[in-house]
Order: C-alpha cells, then structure tokens, then sequence
C-alpha cells in the first residue's frame, strides 16, 4: 500500500523502490538513471547480491538479458517465460508506470512478481548496468522467510489478478503462450511449494483446490506449448494429481536442495 501510495505522488522521471533492511551501492541511482536516460529506456536494471546479518554475502541475482532498445516481440516472450522478479534492482519510468494503471497487489505474496511481469508486458524499452548495484539482505523472521500456512491462497489470487490484468489491457491473446506457461510456474507450481513448504502435512485435498483453481484460469493449460518442452513440469503436474504423496516427497526434498524461500 505505500508503493501503490507512492507512485503517483512521485516527481521524479524514474521511480525506485528499496526496502528499509537492505543496502544499494552509493551510486546506484546515479548509474542506472544515466544509463536510462543515455538509452532512452522505460526500464533499466542492474545485478543484486544476497548477503547476510554476518557480512557474507551469497549468489548475484539477474534479471535475464534481451537485446537492449526496444523491447520485442521475442524479448517479452523470452523475459516473461524466463525472468525473475528483482523489481528493487530496476528503476522505472514513472510515466510508463502511471499511463499503464500498474501497481502492486494489496496481497502480501507475489505482489514484486506481479508488479514487474505488468512493466514487462508494457514497457517500450529496456537497459542493462553490469554490476551488482543492490544489496538483498537475508535474514530470519523476514516476510519471506516466515511460514504462513495460508500463503498460497494469496499467490494464486494474486497470479489470477495478473491474468486478469493481461486480458483488461490487451496483452493477454498476444502472449498467451507465455503467460500461461508463467502461470503454470509462478503461480500453480509455486503456490503447492509454498503450501507444502508451510505445511506440517500437507492435504491431498488442498492439492486438488489448488489444481481446481488452475483449470479455472487455464482450462486448456495441457495444451501450452511450453510445457509440452519441459518433461520434468509435465511429470510434476502429473504426479501431483495421481500419486501426491510421492510429489510432496519429491518437492520437499528439491526445496530443501535448492534452499528455496516461498
């Protein structure tokens, strides 16, 4: 709700949001608002590095590269199949921002993923800065590392709102593909390892709402193209249907390999 209260209020001709526990380079503004302006880019984003209360520091996080200039076709394709949502790392042209009625979902899970998946469907153009310039700090009892059992119920709704908002402004029939195939991803697939990952024992029939819910918003989903390619999502998918007890084996272990946070 402060974002969304911030961005209109704003002067400026880019906006930046940075949260309050992590740290940017000096010069971060400085750089990407000069690269920005030197390209005469909608969106420029640079790298960010984990680190950690100790003073470690962790992976450099990136959003994927396309051409820089204007944005295609293809590169909104390849982004909005391949990114990641490191909105903090990016600033935005605030009159790209504001024409296009994009703002941040009041839901308290996937509300970055959201934001940004709007900006790369309507940007015009985009840049790149090589550095790590923004600093994600990593801690305990943070919003996104602590268990809520209910989360996922907010990341469908929130990946609902994002198709929803596909469809309103025009985007939805041109990316279908790509879309559905984020949804599958962000929101079916990561919305069954969040509940399993805040879930005790996790419930076959929780399984099949969300599943349900999924065949609401893409009914003909077994048709993407994208997951027709992925072998391992499709056996995934599959699994979780017919044998969810193997699946909640499988997945907890694969979160727990890759230490993910969702």
């Amino acid at each position: 709700m402060a974002r969304n209260f911030g961005i209109p209020e704003a002067k400026g001709e880019y906006i930046s949001f940075i949260d309050p526990d992590d740290t940017v380079e000096p010069d971060m503004l400085e750089v990407l608002y000069n690269k920005a302006k030197a390209t005469n880019a909608d969106i420029c984003c640079c790298y960010m590095q984990k680190c950690f209360p100790n003073g470690s520091t962790g992976d450099m996080l990136m959003n994927p590269h396309v051409p820089e200039g204007t944005l295609t076709h293809d590169s909104r394709a390849f982004v909005l199949t391949h990114y990641v949502s490191l909105f903090a790392s990016m600033i935005y042209r605030r009159e790209m921002v504001v024409a296009n009625d994009i703002r941040f979902p009041e839901d308290r899970a996937a509300d970055d993923s959201y934001f940004v998946s709007c900006v790369w469907m309507k940007a015009a153009s985009v840049a790149y800065v090589d550095r790590p310039l923004y600093h994600y700090l990593i801690r305990p009892g943070s919003v996104t590392t602590t268990l809520q059992s209910d989360k996922y119920k907010k990341r469908l709704a929130v990946f609902s709102k994002l198709m929803q908002y596909a469809r309103t402004h025009g985007v939805y029939d041109e990316f279908k593909p790509e879309l559905d195939y984020m949804y599958l991803k962000k929101g079916y697939l990561s919305s069954v390892a969040n509940y399993i990952r805040n879930s005790s024992m996790p419930s076959s029939s929780t399984y099949r709402e969300i599943h349900d819910e999924l065949l609401r918003v893409i009914p003909d989903y077994s048709g993407n193209r994208y997951l027709k390619n992925n072998m391992v999502m499709r056996l995934l998918i599959w699994t979780l249907q017919h044998c969810p007890a193997v699946a909640t084996v499988a997945m907890r272990w694969y979160i727990k390999k890759n230490n993910i946070i969702s």
